[in-house]
């Protein structure tokens, strides 16, 4: 095996998690399959953490749910005792949990749990990211509407002093009339503002009041203004 991550023994078997996936070997039901093998053969499945006691195994496979495998005299694989589990079974956890770490004793096991999570149970990582970084840009922009209350008062004021031009009076002459000049628009400046909580930069448009974590290419002026610490 390469790129191995972790190992975990038990009195007649061996976990390994090697290249994200998980492999067992030793005796049957205890290296997860119906018959013994003294190599580790093809991978139970994709694998981010284990633990091993002397009768039973747990892991955490690539979507933060709990699996496990062994005895379950005791109800230790988190499922009914009276249910005959020679093979993997899926821990029943109560709500749409992940789990970040496990262990195990002789007759029970443990689990760390991340906390509820907001859609079902097997989202994917990237749907995750894209949630978070909405979240982050909702509150970003929330901040900085308190934070710049003048934004709003200067954009009123071009749009008043737009509609108030004074339109060129007619002549009876024939002459070529020529559309007046129009006053120079504020372009506005990207104001750099560090976030309180995860301390990473993002940036703010003083006109559109636009918001963005990448850092604009506009050719505008960048100009940086932290939040204090709390």
């Amino acid at each position: 095996l390469g790129q191995i991550r972790q190992v975990a023994c038990g009195a007649h078997h061996t976990l390994a998690v090697a290249g994200g996936n998980l492999f067992a070997w030793g005796a049957a039901t205890l290296n997860g399959r119906h018959r013994s093998s003294n190599t580790p053969g093809k991978p139970l499945g994709p694998c981010k953490y284990i633990a091993a006691s002397a009768t039973h195994s747990t892991y955490v496979d690539a979507k933060f749910n709990v699996k496990s495998f062994g005895t379950n005299d005791h109800g230790e694989l988190g499922v009914d005792e009276t249910i005959d589990s020679k093979g993997i079974v899926e821990v029943n956890l109560a709500d749409p949990l992940d789990c970040l770490s496990l262990s195990c004793g002789d007759h029970f096991s443990l689990a760390l749990i991340e906390g509820l999570r907001p859609d079902n149970l097997h989202r994917t990582r990237g749907e995750d990211k894209k949630a978070a970084e909405e979240y982050a840009n909702q509150q970003a922009a929330e901040l900085l509407h308190t934070l710049e209350p003048s934004a709003t008062a200067t954009t009123n004021s071009t749009t008043q002093v737009s509609s108030t031009t004074e339109q060129p009076q007619t002549s009876t002459t024939k002459t070529v009339e020529r559309e007046p000049e129009k006053p120079p628009q504020k372009q506005g400046v990207w104001k750099e503002v560090l976030d309180p909580k995860s301390g990473k930069p993002y940036y703010y448009h003083t006109i559109t009041r636009q918001t963005r974590w990448k850092r604009p290419t506009d050719g505008l002026p960048i100009v940086k203004k932290h939040m204090p610490r709390s």
